[in-house]
């Protein structure tokens, strides 16, 4: 008879995936999986607590995304192909979103030199308060803000370079189209 099972948790079974699974490891050292079992319980986390901000201003991290790429590059300067090109996701997608968000009345779409086919993207008074008002939420009150805050400037500063390298090195080898 065996004795009471040891509790599981996040770090044991990642511990566990490194020493008995190293075949499907990309480098065999381990790194990767803590790595990937990390962001992704982070990506998780954000999103439901993104999620649970936007809920009672009807909207979701998508529509987010999109008015705060428009609303931080300002009314005009941005196209819905860099939107897409930022967010990393097909120009297809973006166009509906787009146009969900110009249906609600919080994007305007004109054409760019009087070509209809390149479009500048600008957002509402309302919109561009309520996106400002979503991200001065958001770097207060979520759970991400709260603990990032809780890091050193230093790791802080780390962190952000560190992310920002593998972003960059994804967006190499995602397929957008």
């Amino acid at each position: 008879m065996t004795g009471p099972r040891d509790q599981i948790d996040a770090r044991t079974v990642i511990e566990r995936y490194k020493s008995e699974f190293p075949e499907l490891q990309p480098h065999g050292d381990g790194a990767y999986a803590g790595s990937m079992w990390h962001i992704m319980a982070l990506a998780h986390q954000i999103i439901v607590n993104l999620d649970v901000m936007l809920r009672e201003r009807k909207l979701s991290a998508a529509d987010i995304f999109v008015m705060s790429v428009i609303f931080i590059e300002g009314d005009g300067r941005a196209r819905p192909s860099d939107v897409a090109r930022v967010l990393s996701v097909t120009p297809a997608a973006i166009s509906l979103r787009i146009a969900k968000l110009a249906d609600k009345g919080f994007i305007v779409r004109e054409a760019a030199g009087g070509d209809r086919r390149t479009a500048k993207l600008s957002l509402t008074a309302e919109a561009a308060a309520l996106v400002r008002g979503v991200l001065a939420d958001i770097s207060v009150n979520s759970g991400f803000a709260r603990s990032i805050a809780r890091l050193s400037t230093e790791k802080r500063v780390q962190l952000e370079s560190l992310l920002s390298d593998v972003a960059t090195e994804m967006a190499r080898h995602v397929v957008t189209e």
